[in-house]
């Protein structure tokens, strides 16, 4: 069985596979900023994930999100504390499953969207309190003219604080892939 193709070279058909499609619009709408912008991130999202299991070898991301049905709801969601958007489990070609999720957070002075990722969905590592360990990756400031990416210290490593929210999201959904290259 031959090794799949470098991370880099992977990424270079990504970002062409990207370049040359346009995403699948989503039917929710929105008439605040906060909610276009939430709208925008989760569409963002799904097109990459799309680009990802038809670029990469040996990975699948396993999608089950019900985007439309979720977005339709958004008048109430921004209500809650914190709403899982979408979930992705990554089935890679090796031994674990990491995952990545799209976390709403609301609060009285704001929104954001999270991306949080989990190392395996399969053992679900624990901390001390039996606590799944999840690590924030980077987040999204809602509200203003385009969603604000924040880059969480803990993963600084992978991400430039100076990309726009798309290149963010981007670089954020391809992490797992990057990991499993980086292990091999």
């Amino acid at each position: 069985m031959t090794e799949p193709t470098p991370y880099p070279l992977w990424r270079e058909t990504l970002d062409q596979w990207l370049t040359d499609r346009q995403p699948r619009k989503l039917t929710a709408e929105a008439d605040d900023p906060a909610g276009r912008q939430i709208i925008a991130l989760v569409q963002e999202a799904r097109f990459v994930v799309e680009a990802i299991n038809a670029t990469a070898e040996r990975v699948e991301v396993i999608d089950k999100n019900k985007y439309d049905h979720v977005l339709s709801l958004l008048d109430r969601l921004v209500t809650f504390d914190e709403f899982v958007l979408a979930e992705y489990t990554y089935d890679l070609w090796r031994r674990h499953r990491p995952g990545i999720r799209l976390l709403l957070e609301n609060d009285a002075a704001r929104h954001r969207l999270v991306l949080v990722f989990f190392e395996d969905t399969r053992f679900w590592p624990t901390d001390g309190e039996q606590r799944r360990i999840a690590y924030e990756l980077m987040s999204f400031e809602l509200g203003g003219g385009e969603p604000a990416a924040r880059v969480a210290d803990e993963s600084a490593e992978y991400f430039q604080a100076d990309w726009s929210w798309r290149q963010a999201l981007r670089e954020g959904l391809c992490l797992p892939l990057l990991l499993m290259d980086e292990d091999s």
